[in-house]
């Protein structure tokens, strides 16, 4: 069995992670679900965070 090198592992660990964050961003908020676990919480929490504290997070990029 051929094993990958720890880079390629930890490439598509990133690359996954990615994925996740990305389709939790553009699929999950906007419609104002939340998923179960600790990622969960951490969605209640920023809510709570947005909407009772007038926290705000909202990163800017600037374009070039």
């Amino acid at each position: 069995m051929k094993r990958h090198s720890q880079a390629y592992d930890y490439t598509m660990i990133l690359i996954g992670s990615a994925l996740f964050a990305a389709s939790i961003n553009l699929f999950v908020v906007p419609v104002n679900l939340y998923n179960g676990g600790i990622v969960g919480l951490s969605q209640i929490f920023r809510t709570v965070l947005v909407s009772r504290m007038n926290l705000n997070f909202s990163f800017l990029i600037s374009r070039a």
